[in-house]
């Protein structure tokens, strides 16, 4: 990994022959170049074609593999992250692209937002991290109405807006961030409209779901009982809409 991150080959150079000192092989500097490139193509007939955006998994395997200390050159988190989001509704061709795309959007999220329950580091956590706090902010204030709820979208899009959610909601509630309960909730909202609200009930689920991208072998924060804690959160809200439901 720290070749990956860093290009110092000699983590990986063992033996007679090894790597000078002063050459580094910028493996995953490269690669996050040729997604930068891809996503400054918001055109799906641009040159970036569908073959060269299925190399993306392998982009993403390295990313969601990285240690907590590796730092990633992505510049602003914020930015990069709201990039990643739109490529997905707008540009991705495949469901392989698109889930990729989230796969990386989930890691990186899960680990710049340290979760805590305390209001002393959650306070902490928003002055480390502004620019995530600022993107998470802007997806429960804006996004979700001009993605989710907008009935002017593209019923596909606004299908792909929920799972890109259950994605962020993950990387979040695995790790008992202070906004999983928020962001959970906004689902709620979404059961009233026929066209997304089947895929927004499996959303609740799924956002407690084991997967393997978010785990303790791709160096993911998790906290333990992290799904009973979900539960404490969402078990109420359930129970008293069946029960307005059934008077």
């Amino acid at each position: 990994m720290k070749t990956l991150a860093e290009g110092d080959p000699n983590a990986i150079s063992h033996g007679i022959f090894k790597f000078p000192e002063n050459e580094r092989l910028w493996i995953l500097k490269v690669c996050l170049s040729w997604l930068t490139l891809c996503l400054s193509q918001t055109n799906p007939k641009q040159p970036s074609s569908d073959a060269s955006r299925n190399l993306l998994p392998l982009v993403t395997a390295a990313v969601v593999a990285l240690g907590k200390s590796s730092q990633l050159q992505i510049g602003n988190t914020e930015e990069f992250l709201d990039e990643l989001l739109t490529w997905v509704v707008t540009v991705t061709e495949n469901d392989l692209q698109r889930l990729a795309a989230l796969h990386i959007v989930a890691a990186i999220v899960n680990r710049q937002a340290p979760g805590t329950l305390a209001v002393y580091y959650a306070w902490c956590y928003l002055m480390a991290y502004p620019e995530l706090s600022n993107f998470l902010q802007k997806k429960l204030d804006a996004d979700w109405n001009n993605e989710v709820m907008n009935k002017d979208q593209p019923l596909q899009r606004r299908l792909w807006a929920i799972k890109a959610w259950v994605w962020i909601a993950k990387a979040l509630a695995v790790q008992k961030h202070p906004l999983t309960a928020k962001f959970s909730e906004r689902l709620y909202e979404a059961f009233t409209d026929s066209s997304v609200a089947w895929e927004a009930a499996r959303a609740l689920g799924q956002i407690a779901s084991h997967d393997s991208i978010l785990t303790k072998a791709n160096h993911a924060e998790i906290k333990v009982l992290y799904s009973q804690k979900y539960a404490q959160i969402v078990l109420p809200h359930l129970i008293d809409s069946a029960a307005s439901n059934a008077g």
